[in-house]
């Protein structure tokens, strides 16, 4: 008989507590908020890395299901990174926004503990991802699609919706 149901995964203590990603953000939330169908989650990936004492990376993918006939398709890529403290959260952050080589950050207001959009890229520093740090924890989000924002400030307004409504469904 085949199996019914979606698929649960156990993992170890600490990881066990951090939140499914998969869970911040509804089909019907990514159906209001890009205005496309999305029953699709692509992957759940969890890391599990050894270069801080318990850290670990949950991501999941959401996608319309509709693609139409030019354009990209629309995504959304939600990652949730927990530290074994808070300070080692904060001190990750900290590394992220001080390495002005690779990044562009700018602080977002009202948002979780600390905001930031950072803005990454070989040349133009395209590529936008919002992160909210939580207590110990950092949620990362990323969004693409067939919109073509002319600024950072354009990505950002089109994003805040998206990065609110998971941070409040992280908090519930």
């Amino acid at each position: 008989q085949a199996p019914a149901g979606n698929m649960t995964v156990t993992y170890p203590s600490p990881y066990s507590k951090l939140t499914n990603a998969c869970n911040l953000l509804s089909a019907d939330d990514f159906g209001r908020l890009f205005g496309k169908p999305s029953d699709a989650l692509v992957n759940e990936t969890l890391y599990l890395t050894e270069s801080e004492p318990k850290t670990a990376l949950r991501q999941c993918q959401r996608i319309e299901v509709e693609r139409l006939k030019e354009g990209e398709i629309s995504s959304v890529t939600m990652g949730l990174s927990e530290s074994r403290t808070e300070q080692q959260t904060k001190d990750r952050l900290s590394a992220i926004k001080t390495d002005k080589d690779k990044n562009e950050v700018k602080k977002l207001d009202k948002l979780g503990d600390e905001a930031y959009v950072v803005s990454t890229g070989i040349l133009d520093k395209d590529h936008h991802k919002i992160l909210i740090r939580s207590g110990k924890v950092i949620l990362s989000i990323e969004s693409n699609g067939e919109k073509k924002d002319t600024s950072v400030d354009a990505w950002v307004s089109r994003n805040l919706p998206i990065a609110q409504k998971i941070l409040a469904n992280y908090k519930k």
